[in-house]
C-alpha cells in the first residue's frame, strides 16, 4: 500500500483556535471628491489668449456662459462666428486644448550701419539691442534705428 496517500488524509491534532473574525472595512461617509491640483497650462484669461494651431488671436467674450461644460465663448481671428470652449480650452469635453496664452512680444531695436568694405558681399551692417536708449547711446554714424516686435 501507498503510505504518501494516508499521510495527506491523515488529519491534524486539534488545537484550541481563536474564533474567526469576519473583517468589515470602516463604513466611511460620503464627500466630495478631492480637488485637482492646479493645471500649470490652466489659461489665463487675463492675459492675450491665441489659438495654438494657427496663433490667431481669440476675443473672449465671456468665461461664465450658462453651459454646464463650455463656458468660454470667444470669436477667433477676424469670424464673426462666435465659437464656444471648456475652461481650459477645448473645442469638445475630451478633445485636444485648442487654445493658449499667448506669450508676451519681444523687442528690439537694430541700428542699420553702411557696410565700407569694398571686398564684403553686403551692403549693410546691423547691429541689435535690447533698449532705444542702448541703440542711441552705441548708435554713432547709423543710416537708421529699426524698432522690431515678435512673439517666439
Amino acid at each position: 500500500m501507498n503510505m504518501g496517500i494516508f499521510q495527506r488524509n491523515r488529519r491534524k491534532p486539534q488545537t484550541p483556535q481563536e474564533p474567526e473574525l469576519e473583517h468589515t472595512p470602516p463604513v466611511q461617509a460620503e464627500s466630495a471628491p478631492p480637488p485637482e491640483p492646479p493645471n500649470p497650462d490652466t489659461l489665463d484669461f487675463s492675459l492675450p489668449i491665441r489659438t495654438i494651431t494657427s496663433k490667431q488671436p481669440v476675443e473672449i467674450l465671456t468665461t461664465r456662459a450658462r453651459h454646464p461644460i463650455y463656458k468660454v465663448h470667444a470669436y477667433i481671428g477676424d469670424n464673426d462666428t462666435i465659437t464656444v470652449f471648456t475652461l481650459d480650452g477645448r473645442l469638445s469635453e475630451n478633445g485636444p486644448v485648442f487654445l493658449e496664452n499667448a506669450p508676451p512680444k519681444e523687442e528690439l531695436y537694430l541700428n542699420i550701419y553702411p557696410n565700407r568694405d569694398p571686398r564684403s558681399p553686403q551692403k549693410y551692417i546691423i547691429t541689435q539691442h535690447a533698449t532705444l536708449h542702448e541703440a542711441d547711446v552705441l548708435g554713432m554714424n547709423r543710416i537708421a534705428c529699426v524698432r522690431i516686435e515678435f512673439e517666439i
